[in-house]
C-alpha cells in the first residue's frame, strides 16, 4: 500500500510578484467597503435627521442610540453585499490608481 504525498507548493517569480498586488488589492477593497459603509451610515442618519424634524417626535436617548447601531450595521451590510455600488467604484479607481504608480 502506497501513500501519497503532499504536494508542496514552490514560489515561483511570478506568484512572489502577485502577492504584493494581491494583498494591496485586498486592503483597497476593505477601505472602499469601509468608506462606503460610512457614506451609507451619514445618509442614513441624515434621513431619520430630517424625518424626525418633520415629524416633530422627540426620542430618548435609548432609541437614539438603538437607531445609531442600526443605521451603522445596515450600512456595513449594503456595502458587504455591494449594493450600493459606490465600494466596487472606488476601488476600481484606486486600483487603477496603484497600477499605474507601480509602472
Amino acid at each position: 500500500m502506497t501513500t501519497a504525498l503532499p504536494l508542496r507548493a514552490t514560489a515561483t517569480p511570478q506568484t512572489t510578484a502577485t502577492r504584493p498586488a494581491a494583498l494591496r488589492d485586498a486592503k483597497l477593497r476593505e477601505a472602499a467597503q469601509e468608506f462606503e459603509a460610512i457614506f451609507v451610515e451619514m445618509i442614513f442618519k441624515q434621513m431619520r435627521s430630517a424625518n424626525n424634524a418633520l415629524s416633530g417626535e422627540s426620542k430618548g436617548f435609548a432609541r437614539s442610540t438603538y437607531e445609531g447601531w442600526q443605521d451603522e450595521e445596515l450600512a456595513r451590510s449594503i456595502s458587504r453585499q455591494g449594493s450600493f455600488g459606490l465600494a466596487e467604484v472606488l476601488y476600481r479607481q484606486l486600483q487603477q490608481q496603484a497600477a499605474a504608480g507601480e509602472a
